[in-house]
């Protein structure tokens, strides 16, 4: 369902956006203590969840709306999108530098002071990065994150060479962010965005379509975030450190699935929108297992590693992270799947409001879990706890979108050797022509 080369631009653009979270955390655990290393754990956590809360109504409402669009509605619904997304990101930065301000939180207060600096210039690049999306325009994504990464070279450079506080790495992250984002609205055009009109009724339908977005990441970012917070509260700030260092690594095996559910939504709105709703079971079928057939040998080699990388680049101080990135890990790589490719194609069908129940409920169960182990069994229920609750929500999943659509879980692992025999028959083809 998809050409194996957007398949590969995406998989090269998402690295480089998990290269730059790995190097930020190798920064932090190699330049400062445990405590500093457990706040901006905190930080980006505060950071991701308010991100992903207004990206819950930009982004799955612009791509639904602008996906096969060519005429002046694709331009009004961007415009319309850009000005939303300009609003709640005001408003996001504004709350969070007063809490700066008031000092709250003593040991966050500088970092939230700093907020817009990186808010900012991150909410223009993840703008111009939906739209690319939309169209599913790979390679346009690789030049804005390659713009992105040199920028952040030479400010992660600087931070090493001066020994600088880690309030520059948010500087260094805004100016990363800033100069990607100049790169993509380039390609996007300005004029034809400036030019287009407003139309109140497309902010209707967006706010419309988009709040079930939105609460579905405010419940799910905050149920698979809500260990950092406890563990900070409950336990200690080096700790959340440890929890920080395990997730930056399972990022590594998020990458595939993240890669290809970029790819997936798009083209299940594309479905939908030409009235080829019947292609939907296909495409989650055949995404799905060529996820797993990625994920699986992941999982195995990152769990068989996971304490001599954590030495290597972190330091032998924090390789008590190994056994939670190993559990970690798992739940992404056998469940993760299952669960983004629902959304997906529920979004895609006009089913939001069911992605959204599923994310609920699951999220409600992971925090009464999370909430009570971590009191009684420590650190070990920021894994077990989520564990526990991806398995509940697959079954549940699973019986939904076998009566929508007919869709079946047992096709999607039987599939794992057809994924593999169509990526070999693509390389040996690809060898064929570098030989002939």
């Amino acid at each position: 369902m998809y050409g194996y080369r957007k398949i590969l631009w995406s998989l090269v653009n998402n690295s480089l956006e998990i290269l730059i979270g790995m190097t930020t955390i190798i920064l932090v655990t190699r330049l400062y203590s445990k405590e500093e290393v457990g706040a901006w754990t905190v930080f980006m956590t505060v950071f991701f969840f308010v991100t992903k809360l207004k990206e819950g109504v930009i982004q799955t409402a612009l791509i639904k709306f602008s996906s096969g669009l060519a005429d002046a509605g694709y331009w009004k619904t961007l415009k319309v999108s850009f000005i939303t997304n300009l609003i709640l990101e005001a408003i996001i930065s504004i709350i969070l530098v007063f809490i700066g301000w008031i000092n709250v939180f003593p040991s966050l207060s500088i970092l939230f002071l700093l907020y817009p600096v990186y808010s900012i210039p991150w909410s223009f690049y993840r703008w111009q990065l939906f739209v690319h999306q939309s169209g599913l325009k790979v390679e346009l994504i690789f030049r804005t994150n390659l713009m992105m990464l040199v920028i952040l070279g030479v400010g992660f450079s600087g931070i090493i060479t001066y020994q600088l506080p880690i309030e520059y790495l948010v500087i260094s992250l805004g100016a990363g962010s800033l100069s990607a984002a100049f790169i993509g609205f380039l390609f996007i055009g300005v004029k034809p965005l400036w030019s287009a009109s407003i139309e109140r009724h497309l902010f209707t339908e967006l706010i419309s379509f988009g709040k079930f977005g939105m609460l579905r990441e405010m419940t799910g970012t905050l149920s698979s975030r809500i260990n950092v917070f406890l563990t900070a509260g409950f336990l200690s700030l080096a700790e959340t450190g440890l929890l920080g260092i395990a997730q930056r690594y399972t990022q590594l095996v998020s990458l595939p699935n993240t890669s290809i559910q970029t790819l997936m939504f798009p083209k299940a709105c594309e479905l939908v929108n030409q009235g080829r709703r019947s292609e939907l079971k296909p495409l989650f079928e055949s995404t799905v297992a060529m996820l797993l057939a990625m994920l699986l040998p992941a999982f195995l080699f990152l769990a068989a590693s996971s304490w001599g990388i954590i030495w290597l680049l972190n330091g032998s101080q924090y390789v008590q992270a190994a056994p939670l990135m190993i559990v970690m890990v798992f739940t992404v790589a056998i469940f993760a799947p299952f669960g983004n490719a629902f959304g997906s194609v529920m979004n895609a069908a006009g089913l939001p409001q069911m992605n959204m129940k599923v994310v609920l409920v699951n999220s409600v169960i992971n925090i009464i879990l999370s909430f009570s182990l971590v009191l009684t069994i420590g650190l070990a229920a920021a894994v077990i706890a989520p564990l526990i609750t991806e398995i509940s929500g697959f079954f549940w999943i699973r019986k939904i979108l076998k009566k929508e659509f007919n869709i079946s879980f047992s096709n999607c692992f039987k599939l794992i050797p057809e994924s593999y025999s169509g990526l070999y028959a693509v390389v040996m083809l690809k060898v064929g022509r570098v030989h002939s």
